[in-house]
Order: structure tokens, then C-alpha cells, then sequence
């Protein structure tokens, strides 16, 4: 599968080289950006939006998922950006305890993701199909835990791994589009998800 096109939106294919890196690379990207934010002002823990912005750059704008529940929030993206954002997703680290290899930390990573029952993504009120071609694991990464972290871990740089479930819109025309993903893990226990209403700038 080449595209998938949702409404006239283009998700990059997930063997793609979007800007030269593979969507794993942006992954681990993606972890090194959120996890090195301050709790206060971490867009994990956002409940409306106001931290979206906090320490972009590049072609790519990240969007954070929830640490639990569900979040809504408002965000508003220059339009030529691409969009990467999680449907789920797992992280496992020599910090936490989850092994000290990479062969130990991507087998957490993959145990934690195979206890996944459920999970859904809508783009702009179309439901994204085949979501499990999206199953991305990254390579091995450090990442730099400033000293009020969302982990809870003392301020420090680790390795870690991590595998979920991942999209990445091409670059959007200007307006406006809603976003929306939800997972469930532990016989629907355990359930996270969050809704984005996206302004697009000229």
C-alpha cells in the first residue's frame, strides 16, 4: 500500500522515508521530544491544548497522545508541516527496569503492545482502516529526562525502545480538521485516547 487518502488527506505509507528518515527514526523522534518537556508544561498531560506548541521544529509537527483517559484539545500547525501522531503506543527503558539490551527493551516494548484489545483513529470523521499496517517499532534511542518529568524518574539520559501504533498526515491545506484515536489494553481496563481539533494557518 502505497497512500491511503482520507477525505483528500495523505497518510505517508508506512516503509516511506518521509524527509529522509523512516517512520521508526520519527518515532524515536517523537519520544526524545515529548519525554525531554517539563511535566508543567508537557503536552501529555494537556488537558486543552495549550502546550501543542511547546518545542517544535523541523518539517514535522508532533502531536502528543494521553497519559490516561481521554483528552480533548485545540491546536493550531503552520501548513507546511506534516503531521506525526500516536494511535497507542508503549515505551520501555533501561531507567524503568525494563532490561538493559535492546533485545530486552524491544521485547518489553512488543509484550506491552501485544496486550492491546482494542483501538480505533478517525480523520476528520472518516475511520482510518487497516490500522494494524501502522505497527511501528523504533530503533534503540537515548532520550534526556529534564528533572520534572512525566516518568516520575529522576532527572537523567537513558535508552529506550518503543513500539505503537502510528500516523503521519502529509502536509494539510489550510483550515480546519479533527482528529481522533482511542486504544484499550487489559480486557478494555485500561483506555486512552484523545481528540484534536487542528487549525491549519495560512
Amino acid at each position: 500500500m502505497n497512500k491511503a487518502s482520507y477525505n483528500g488527506l495523505e497518510l505517508y505509507a508506512p516503509h516511506s522515508k518521509p524527509f529522509g528518515r523512516t517512520y521508526a527514526e520519527w518515532t524515536a523522534r517523537w519520544w526524545q521530544w515529548v519525554l525531554s518537556i517539563a511535566k508543567t508544561e508537557n503536552p501529555l498531560v494537556d488537558e486543552n491544548g495549550k502546550n501543542c506548541a511547546n518545542n517544535q521544529s523541523g518539517p514535522v509537527w508532533f502531536l502528543a497522545g494521553t497519559l490516561k483517559g481521554h483528552a480533548e484539545r485545540s491546536c493550531a500547525i503552520p501548513a507546511d508541516k506534516a503531521i506525526l501522531f500516536p494511535v497507542i503506543n508503549v515505551e520501555a527503558s533501561v531507567a524503568e527496569g525494563d532490561g538493559t539490551t535492546e533485545e530486552a527493551l524491544a521485547a518489553r516494548a512488543k509484550f506491552e503492545m501485544d496486550q492491546i484489545t482494542d483501538m480505533r483513529a478517525m480523520i476528520s470523521g472518516t475511520n482510518v482502516n487497516e490500522l494494524k499496517q501502522y505497527r511501528i517499532q523504533s530503533p534503540s534511542f537515548n532520550v534526556t529526562l529534564p528533572a520534572d518529568n512525566v516518568l516520575g524518574l529522576p532527572a537523567q539520559t537513558t535508552k529506550m525502545m518503543s513500539e505503537g501504533y502510528w500516523l503521519f498526515l502529509k502536509h494539510l491545506e489550510p483550515g480546519n480538521y479533527d482528529l481522533y484515536s482511542f486504544g484499550s489494553c487489559l480486557a478494555g481496563r485500561i483506555k486512552i485516547g484523545f481528540s484534536y481539533h487542528l487549525t491549519i494557518e495560512k
